[in-house]
């Protein structure tokens, strides 16, 4: 449980850094965001990660979502939302993990 915790904290520190990068290449001051205008940050930042989700997804083959990583690797903020998938992915892995040793234990 540890393991999915320290991801956990990975993956909130790395949606927080996707976050600061917008916001520096909009124009904000991260450090001075009112409440209201961080909500609003967050929720531009999200749609940002749910495109980049869905277009790695849409590959239908190897090269395709190849294709797709490296286009967005060519970005700081792509390359930061890769680094943010890789750790929802280990996620994923924990859980999976997980949940096939309950299963062996029953």
């Amino acid at each position: 449980m540890a393991r999915l915790d320290d991801l956990s904290q990975e993956l909130f520190d790395k949606e927080k850094e996707i976050a600061a990068l917008y916001a520096g290449a909009t124009g904000k001051n991260f450090a001075g965001l009112s409440e209201r205008e961080r909500s609003a940050l967050d929720e531009e930042v999200e749609g940002l990660i749910e495109q980049a989700e869905e277009a790695l997804a849409e590959g239908e083959t190897i090269e395709e979502r190849t294709a797709r990583k490296v286009s967005l690797a060519s970005t700081p903020i792509g390359r930061l939302i890769l680094e943010r998938h890789e750790i929802t992915e280990q996620i994923r892995k924990e859980l999976d993990y997980g949940l096939d040793d309950e299963l062996d234990q029953d």
